[in-house]
Formats: structure tokens, C-alpha cells, sequence
């Protein structure tokens, strides 16, 4: 199992409004399709994640936890690489709806004709470009 993976929560003594600690250890996790299930372990896994959470979000994630069967250790880090995995889905993969999809392919197909004012600033460019050379 991911017993490896502990969650260590100590209530930080420095002020009365302190929040309590919460430090993650790395725990390798799988994405696939939206279905995470763990990787092999690594022999050795040094990386750390520290985050200080608001009692009232620890118990709600604590809950979350206890009903996924996880520790919170697990459940954190399951959880955090499903939004790093959509976020950089989204950041990506472009949309486009089935109109711009068919309007996309067209005009890779069949580019428009240059405008004049383009025509001559490619030449331009051209021969900016040889007189550096």
C-alpha cells in the first residue's frame, strides 16, 4: 500500500491563530483517463510539499479522505494531480466547435489571397532579410 505517504498535522505553537502544519510527502500517482491508481515505488523519494490549511478545510479534507478509503497524504496529492493534469489540459488543447473546426480546416485547404498591403510587406521582408545577410 502508500503507507509511505503520511500526512504529519501538528498544530503550530506560535500564536493563537496559527494554522496547523501540514507537511505531504511525494506520493507517485498514475492519470489516466481520469482514473488515478498508483505508480511502483520509488526506492527513495525525497520531495516534500508543506501547506498550512484552515482547520475547518483540514476536516473537510480529512472527510474527503475517510470516504475514498485514503490516507490524506493520498487523497491531497491525488487530488492536486488531477487539477495540475486539467490545468495543463487546458492551457494545451484548443476548443473549437464543430463550425470553427470545419472553418480551420478550410482555410488551411484554401488560404485566402494576399491583400496587396501583405504582398508588398513580404517583399519587403525579403528583402530586408537578403540585405542583412
Amino acid at each position: 500500500m502508500l503507507r509511505d505517504a503520511v500526512v504529519n498535522v501538528k498544530p503550530v505553537v506560535q500564536a493563537a491563530n496559527a494554522l496547523p502544519a501540514c507537511l505531504v510527502r511525494q506520493n507517485p500517482v498514475q492519470y489516466c483517463s481520469g482514473v488515478f491508481s498508483a505508480m511502483p515505488q520509488q526506492a527513495s523519494r525525497t520531495a516534500r510539499i508543506e501547506a498550512r490549511i484552515a482547520p475547518d478545510a483540514l476536516r473537510v479534507v480529512r472527510r474527503a479522505a475517510e470516504l475514498q478509503g485514503r490516507s490524506i497524504s493520498d487523497f491531497v496529492v491525488a487530488a492536486a494531480q488531477e487539477v495540475a493534469h486539467r490545468t495543463i489540459d487546458e492551457a494545451q488543447i484548443i476548443h473549437l466547435s464543430v463550425e470553427d473546426q470545419q472553418r480551420f480546416v478550410e482555410l488551411l485547404l484554401n488560404p485566402p489571397v494576399f491583400a496587396p498591403a501583405l504582398k508588398a510587406a513580404k517583399k519587403t521582408h525579403a528583402r530586408l532579410i537578403a540585405s542583412s545577410r
